[in-house]
Parts: C-alpha cells; sequence; structure tokens
C-alpha cells in the first residue's frame, strides 16, 4: 500500500498534455490577432497619405477639408466637411473647399440637374426648348439659346440640349396667286416708305438734327452677344438707361427690364442691353462707343474700346475661348 501511494498517477500526466496543447492553439491565434493589428495600422490611411516635412500624413475624405495636419501620427490630422454651397470630390489637403457652379446666372436659361453636395459640384442643363450654345474648359454648359421654330416648311431635326432646330428646305414653287399678292404687297410697301421718306425729309428741313460723330476709323466691328455679360458690367444700370434713352428705346421699355429683375441691377442692366444690342443691329459695337463718348463717358467708351479690339483679335484667330 506504501508503495503505491509514491507512483505519479496517469491521468495528472494526460492533463498536464492537454492544457499544454490549448496554450498552443490559443498563443497561435492570439499571435495571428496581433499581425492584424499591424497590418491595419500599416494601411490606416484609407483615403490616401501626402508628405509633410518629410513624414506621411493622412488625406481628407471626399466632402472635407482639412483644419489641422497630423502630428505624431499619420490619422492625427483633423477633417472637416465641406460648408454649405461648397465641395471637394476627391480625397485631399486643402484647406477650403471649391465653389459649386450656379446654374442661376441671368439671361443663361439654366436649371439645376444634379444639385451640389459636400462630395460633388451641380450640374447644370439647359431649360426646356433651349440648347446649350456655350461650353466650360470641363464641357459644362454655361449658357443656351432658344430654339428655332418652324414655320410651314416643318421640322426636319427636333431641337435638343445639344442642338438647334433643323428645319426642312422651303420649297421654292410660286403660284400666280402668291406672285400678285406679293407684287401688291411691295408696291403698297414702296408707297408707304415713300410717304415717310417725304415727311421725314420735310421734318429735317424744320429741323437739324444733333452733330453726330461720323468717324468710324479705329472702331472694331464686332458681334456684341457673346459679351453682353462683360459690357453691362463695365456700363452699370444708370448709363445703360441713358444709352437707351439716346437711342430711342421707351421708357416703357426700359422699366420692363426693372420689373424682370427686381432688385437685381445687374440683371436689368443685362435685359436691357440686350434691347439696345438688338435695336442697333450691326453696328452696336461701333454705335456704344460714339454714343459713351457724345455721353461725356470717355473712360467707358476707351475701356469697352480696348476690350472689343481684342475681342476682335480672338475671334479673328478663330479661338474658341470658353466662358
Amino acid at each position: 500500500m506504501e508503495g503505491n501511494g509514491n507512483k505519479f498517477p496517469a491521468w495528472v500526466l494526460v492533463f498536464v498534455l492537454f492544457c499544454s496543447f490549448v496554450s498552443q492553439a490559443l498563443s497561435s491565434q492570439h499571435g495571428t490577432k496581433v499581425k492584424g493589428l499591424v497590418r491595419n495600422k500599416r494601411q490606416i490611411c484609407v483615403d490616401g497619405a501626402y508628405d509633410l516635412n518629410g513624414k506621411n500624413c493622412c488625406r481628407c475624405g471626399v466632402g472635407q477639408k482639412l483644419v489641422k495636419p497630423c502630428d505624431s501620427q499619420p490619422d492625427d490630422r483633423t477633417c472637416a466637411p465641406c460648408e454649405r454651397n461648397t465641395y471637394n470630390s476627391e480625397p485631399n489637403f486643402d484647406v477650403s473647399c471649391k465653389p459649386c457652379t450656379s446654374c442661376a446666372h441671368p439671361s443663361a436659361n439654366l436649371e439645376v440637374d444634379e444639385p451640389c453636395t459636400p462630395g460633388r459640384n451641380s450640374k447644370c442643363r439647359c431649360k426646356k426648348d433651349h440648347y446649350c450654345t456655350t461650353r466650360s474648359l470641363h464641357e459644362n454648359c454655361v449658357s443656351c439659346s432658344p430654339c428655332e421654330v418652324c414655320g410651314p416648311e416643318g421640322t426636319k431635326i427636333a431641337c435638343t440640349a445639344t442642338n438647334n432646330t433643323v428645319c426642312n428646305e422651303k420649297k421654292t414653287g410660286i403660284q400666280t396667286g402668291t406672285v400678285v399678292a406679293v407684287v401688291v404687297g411691295l408696291l403698297a410697301a414702296l408707297a408707304v416708305i415713300g410717304v415717310v421718306i417725304f415727311f421725314m425729309k420735310k421734318r429735317t428741313q424744320q429741323q437739324a438734327p444733333p452733330p453726330v460723330e461720323h468717324n468710324d476709323e479705329g472702331l472694331p466691328l464686332l458681334d456684341l452677344q457673346p459679351h453682353l455679360y462683360d459690357i453691362a458690367e463695365v456700363l452699370g444700370w444708370k448709363d445703360m438707361k441713358k444709352l437707351a434713352l439716346r437711342s430711342g428705346i421707351t421708357r416703357v421699355g426700359i422699366d420692363s427690364c426693372k420689373l424682370d429683375n427686381p432688385g437685381d441691377s445687374q440683371g436689368q442692366t443685362l435685359q436691357l442691353l440686350e434691347k439696345w444690342v438688338e435695336k442697333e443691329g450691326r453696328e452696336a459695337s461701333r454705335s456704344l462707343i460714339k454714343q459713351l463718348k457724345a455721353m461725356d463717358k470717355k473712360r467707358k467708351a476707351e475701356e469697352l474700346k480696348d476690350n472689343l479690339a481684342e475681342w476682335k483679335i480672338d475671334s479673328a484667330a478663330g479661338s474658341n475661348v470658353p466662358v
């Protein structure tokens, strides 16, 4: 009995071996987790990193801007969301966000296609029955014009957001009744014109017209339509109103521009300038400079004259400069 008590029990040996096996298994799993944590720490810059004075710093994500760069760790930089009406569409380390594109420019005939978000710029499109006439460097539309409306000849290609309407060719065949009607109409028009010329000459003889500058030397002849925004900014509402009155535009027509753009002096000026250019026709660019000089607005006249000369050079070179 005493000899059996000194022997080492077999079950104790089995228990020790089992504990050793379990300990090794747990140690193996723990080591894998630690390696995973180290691997994640190396990949902590989800949006990429940039170099700052020889150390890596994490970039801010889409829709954010950098408030404070990193210090001791790549990811301890401080980012903040873009403010209202601003955006950043890519990971960055910029201290400010880009301003959103506005689709509400006067007379541009645009509307919002996709609204601006902190991570994406706004996208504009032409209003209904308009097509794009001017694009930016990034191929975004910045100005649209009304689609042409075809007459009795009908439409060949309908207007889209990218091209104007294409009308069918007008028929050349003329019936006898049409010829008679045209001849009678022309004779009537000539008679009216003769009466008007007679009374105009009579009135001219009674009252001499004010002196007008007839020297067009050095004044460029140019289509003003693509440059209305810049011209309106130089003129201002007050001088634009004087210019319109000198050209015979009624006060009712002038007041309608104010009513269409309440509180928007730039929009009022632009709309009235469009009316004035339409009235002056092909000589609008030259008339603009001469009339401003006659109004004793020589500084504005010289500024616009220089601008017209530059625009004419760009037009002659065939450059299609985006707005």
